[in-house]
């Protein structure tokens, strides 16, 4: 070993040499004894049920510290795990908000198509009523009477409502189809659809 003895009773450890104490020291300048200090055997057996205590009250709280410590690591892992889930859960609904939301546009597109198309056909119908055929037989003054007297009843409002065209709704949109899906989602949804 590294720890020698020489004739003077010097300490060796490596490089470093140490002459023990010959008399124990007196009293610290804490009060305290100093722990070289030669006890009667009751002092001696009481010093030593002191330390023992003191030894295992350290290693309660040195396991104490132990325990918080990973109850700590397990809490960090749960709210890690728990922020993972979340963080899934947001984008999830962000795509279902996404397919919802191109469904809703789809849909008014097609119904918007429709009643334009219901509204020409209801236009169509009752300017076959202003406009008679050429075989009627009745004057030119009657005519315009006739006309006259239904543009009055004609609701321009209603024939005329809703016929925009599909590049009119794109253009008054605030994002086009493509800005707020991809053609992978785009494909999904009419896959669904």
């Amino acid at each position: 070993s590294r720890t020698s003895f020489d004739g003077d009773d010097t300490i060796s450890f490596g490089p470093i040499k140490v002459k023990p104490r010959k008399k124990p020291a007196p009293t610290l300048a804490t009060g305290r004894r100093s722990k070289y200090e030669i006890l009667n055997a009751d002092e001696e057996h009481k010093r030593n049920i002191r330390r023992a205590r003191n030894r295992a009250a350290a290693e309660r709280v040195r396991v104490s510290r132990l325990n918080i410590e990973q109850q700590l690591l397990d809490e960090i892992s749960a709210l890690e795990k728990q922020e993972e889930k979340l963080l899934q859960n947001v984008e999830t609904l962000q795509h279902q908000k996404l397919h919802l939301e191109t469904r809703l546009f789809t849909h008014e597109q097609m119904c918007s198509n429709i009643i334009a198309q219901n509204s020409i056909r209801k236009l169509e119908n009752n300017l076959t009523h202003y406009f008679p055929s050429e075989n009627s037989s009745i004057s030119f003054q009657q005519y315009d009477t006739t006309i006259i007297d239904k543009l009055t009843d004609f609701d321009f409002d209603d024939a005329f409502m809703n016929l925009f065209t599909t590049e009119q709704i794109q253009q008054n949109f605030p994002e086009s189809l493509s800005n707020i899906m991809t053609s992978d989602d785009l494909n999904d949804f009419f896959m669904n659809s």
